[in-house]
């Protein structure tokens, strides 16, 4: 098993880790945790080290950062 498959065994489905987050999104570690600690993105503590994020959130952070051709 590679690391990369571990780390997707052990997060639920539905859910993401910071690196999945980074991803999906435009933006820099930093801001993700700026935006972490100002509660624009909510997270899920699944332990003491543990920090899940909602896919869903996710698609919706973007799709507010998504511009419309007009």
């Amino acid at each position: 098993m590679t690391t990369n498959e571990a780390t997707t065994a052990q997060t639920p489905a539905g859910y993401m880790r910071a690196d999945g987050v980074l991803q999906m999104l435009p933006i820099s570690r930093r801001t993700l945790e700026r935006w972490k600690k100002q509660g624009r993105l909510p997270i899920i503590r699944a332990g003491e080290r543990l920090i899940l994020y909602r896919r869903s959130d996710i698609e919706k952070m973007l799709e507010k950062m998504t511009v419309r051709a007009v």
